[in-house]
């Protein structure tokens, strides 16, 4: 018995690059998640802030309605 990369190399390296790219692309996985995460949270702040733009405006219209009236 001389191992396993001895006896077949060829097998060998593909479980090698396999588990290399198995970790690689978990790693993006959990770095575009973090990513993805923070994008929403981005958005949701940014969905806040028109939310009250639109408020203001609107109260700022019914309130120039009252003054021309």
């Amino acid at each position: 018995e001389k191992g396993l990369g001895m006896k077949n190399p060829t097998k060998f390296f593909r479980s090698i690059l396999g588990r290399m790219l198995n970790s690689y692309l978990i790693d993006i996985m959990t770095h575009s998640r973090k990513w993805l995460k923070q994008i929403d949270e981005m958005a949701l702040e940014a969905d806040k802030f028109f939310l009250c733009q639109i408020k203001f405006l609107k109260m700022r219209r019914r309130l120039s309605g009252v003054f021309c009236m």
